[in-house]
Order: C-alpha cells, then structure tokens, then sequence
C-alpha cells in the first residue's frame, strides 16, 4: 500500500491508495504532491511541508512549480549515504528516507531523531523546492541553497 498526500486543494484528508482503491488525500497546500508508503510518514510530511510554505510564504515566497515528494528506505544512488533526503531541480522531485530509514542514523545535527526532527527534515527540503525558483542568478551557491533551507528549518521547529 502506498499513502498519497496531494497538496493542492482545500481541506486535509488523508486516503488510502491501492491497486483496487484510489484515494487522493489532501493537505491544503498547492504545488506539492507526497508519496509515501506510510501513513505516518505521509503525516509527518506534510507537517513539515506545511511549516515550510507557511514560513516562506511569510517572506514573500511561494511555490512557483509543481514539486513532488518521494519518501522511500532508499534515496537515488548519486547521493551520499549520510544525505536524508536531496531536492533534484531538474526534475522537481524531493526524495526523503521514510522515518524508519531516517532513523538508523541515531542522530541529525547531534540531535537524537525522532518525529519532529523528520518533520524538520521535511521543512528543509521543502524549503529547497520552494526557494529554488526564486533566485536572480542561474545557478546560486549551495551555500546559499542551503542557507535558505537551514534558516526555514531552525525558524519552524
């Protein structure tokens, strides 16, 4: 079973989706779509999108693109085993372990994991997504990127 969270509409619902049964949960969010294969992390998710998009949007920014969220025990190969999730422009995709695979680290940041600190790694890479779009220059620095997701992340928690 797959848990699908659609940001995008009003409401919040969550739903069950299966080969048999299609659900389309929503958060009331746009531009963001979250696939996990847990509820729990579906939830937790969009916590952290949620703190995100409200920050961000705060400052002026919102999304500008559709963005969608892959949370899966693995993320794509090119990226280091000590990454916990990566926000790929190119294609806008995030992918995120899922909590269980977040989890085996112990540890982010010297600071025992739990639900808030995966939802704190949601609000980072959301915040990546969102603040993508919006730089005046092709290609800023990941100092820069990474600045800006930081500061969403430690202004929400």
């Amino acid at each position: 079973m797959r848990w699908q969270v659609f940001l995008g509409g009003a409401g919040a619902l969550l739903g069950l989706w299966s080969a048999s049964v299609l659900a389309q949960p929503v958060c009331s969010f746009k531009n963001l779509q979250v696939v996990a294969a847990s509820q729990l992390d579906a939830t937790a998710v969009c916590e952290g999108a949620s703190r995100a998009l409200w920050f961000l949007d705060e400052h002026g920014l919102s999304p500008k693109e559709p963005v969608v969220l892959h949370v899966s025990p693995v993320l794509p190969k090119k990226h280091p085993k000590t990454a916990a999730g990566v926000y790929l422009s190119e294609s806008r995709e995030i992918h995120m372990l899922s909590f269980s695979a977040f989890q085996k680290f112990e540890n982010w940041f010297k600071t025992p994991i739990n639900r808030e600190t995966y939802i704190g790694l949601a609000t980072h890479e959301v915040a990546h997504a969102i603040t993508d779009k919006h730089f005046k220059v092709d290609k800023p620095s990941v100092h820069a990127r990474e600045y800006l997701a930081y500061v969403t992340l430690f202004a929400t928690v």
